[in-house]
């Protein structure tokens, strides 16, 4: 696929739609703030709505079938999602933005892997622990 492209789901989608489908989602969000703080993550049902929305695609290249906006595009929508629930925002924030380290520092042909046919795709990283804890006295 090297050169090629995917297709991006909306063609010419501006980043003003974005933010406000972002927005447009703050009652969903809202009404289900204490299931998805209970859970740890949000439903399918949120998820579902971000995929509809195009809102996993904003960083995302569009080699890969993103929107390649820029990051206060990004900032902006991560704002609106806050307005609804915070820690939605957050999760969104963790499975979209990790896009970019792959795409600015990953070879082509892993992207390529990565992306697949379709470049649905979201990634989540973690800090692992480093170092050794060591009791000292006093604590």
């Amino acid at each position: 696929m090297s050169g090629s492209r995917l297709a991006q789901p909306e063609p010419g989608l501006e980043p003003e739609t974005l933010i406000a489908r972002a927005a447009a989602l703050r009652p969903l969000l809202r009404q289900q703030q204490a299931e998805n703080d209970e859970r740890g993550y949000y439903s399918d049902e949120i998820h579902q709505a971000f995929l509809k929305a195009g809102l996993y695609r904003i960083l995302q290249p569009r080699m890969f079938g993103g929107y390649e906006l820029d990051f206060p595009v990004f900032i902006k929508v991560i704002h609106e999602l806050a307005q609804g629930h915070p820690s939605t925002a957050w999760c969104y924030t963790l499975a979209s933005s990790h896009v970019f380290l792959l795409s600015s520092h990953w070879p082509e042909q892993t992207q390529i892997d990565m992306f697949g046919e379709t470049g649905d795709i979201r990634i989540c990283q973690r800090a692992s622990p480093a170092g050794t804890i060591v009791r000292a006295d006093g604590g």
